[in-house]
């Protein structure tokens, strides 16, 4: 009936606005994950992708950085899509596609309230340490997958040559506003950082910056984007006596 159609319409405008909270809160839950070497920024212009720089520091691929984007589909939180990863270089292993680069996530899905985002992210890691502890009846690259279970000594060679493939990537330039950008070691502009960061008392003049409150993305217990939590003013101290 009417009432029934408004409310749907109702549900409808606020959709937006439930998935741009759902993504912020995955945000929250995934800086407290701490997954190992991984860095995740999402898209200025659009929260729905995340850019990911995953540095492995043992494994086959040990160090290895690849760059890959976290897709949010559009019925995301509700909806029983998946997320999917799409490397920026070619990789060589058994859960990415040699043409698409993307990686297999059919595992997650259907997506449902019990899923998280930082999860999808922890799987991609974990299935680059160990290629032996991959199950899967459907690889999406065979003939790696066929390396992988025959212990065919070609498999590292072509490791290796994907991670040299990355090194190159990881350098690229990104056309977006706010990225995650790398560059090669310079002595004269890294060493002072590096010195800082071990050290404090070294640290550059220019790097000595006042502590100043941040806005997080959403304050507890608010539906408020980019709130801060407000802390009760201290009490005044008690006036002294006026002296006759």
């Amino acid at each position: 009936d009417f009432s029934q159609e408004r409310s749907q319409e109702k549900m409808e405008a606020f959709e937006p606005f439930i998935r741009d909270y759902a993504i912020a809160a995955e945000l929250k839950l995934l800086s407290l994950a701490k997954i190992p070497g991984v860095y995740v920024l999402p898209r200025t212009d659009d929260s729905s992708v995340w850019d990911v720089a995953l540095f492995l520091r043992e494994g086959p691929y040990k160090d290895a950085c690849f760059r890959y984007s976290l897709l949010i589909p559009d019925d995301f939180p509700q909806g029983p899509t998946a997320p999917s990863a799409i490397f920026s270089s070619p990789v060589f292993h058994p859960l990415v596609n040699a043409e698409t680069r993307a990686f297999d996530t059919k595992p997650f899905a259907p997506w449902n309230a019990n899923r998280r985002l930082w999860q999808v992210i922890s799987q991609v890691r974990r299935s680059f340490i160990n290629l032996q502890d991959i199950k899967t009846d459907t690889p999406a690259n065979a003939e790696a997958w066929a390396f992988v279970q025959s212990h065919d000594s070609r498999l590292l060679l072509r490791v290796r040559e994907c991670v040299r493939a990355a090194d190159t990537d990881l350098f690229a330039a990104s056309d977006q506003a706010l990225a995650i950008q790398f560059s090669r070691w310079t002595p004269d502009v890294h060493q002072p950082c590096l010195d800082g960061m071990l050290d404090p008392s070294k640290a550059a003049p220019s790097l000595k910056r006042p502590v100043v409150s941040s806005l997080s993305w959403v304050a507890p217990d608010s539906f408020s984007s980019f709130s801060k939590e407000e802390k009760p003013a201290s009490p005044a101290p008690p006036a002294s006596p006026a002296r006759p």
